[in-house]
């Protein structure tokens, strides 16, 4: 039996998912840096815009999942 080659994922479903896992980190700091300028360091712009890109980029990442 040779385990080194999984029957259910090839190469590049592995790629694909570590891709995703890591756009998730970035989904995740992009809404923490964005927090963290507009509540602690008190800069003025618009935070809805920017969180709903971030959001968009959430909903990419959902459907490259599928």
């Amino acid at each position: 039996m040779n385990l080194a080659k999984s029957p259910e994922l090839n190469d590049n479903q592995i790629k694909l998912l570590t891709l995703i896992n890591i756009r998730w980190v970035a989904i995740l700091g992009q809404f923490a840096t964005i927090s963290i300028v507009y509540f602690y360091f008190n800069f003025n712009f618009n935070i809805k815009y920017c969180y709903l890109l971030v959001l968009f980029s959430s909903f990419l990442n959902i459907f490259l999942q599928i």
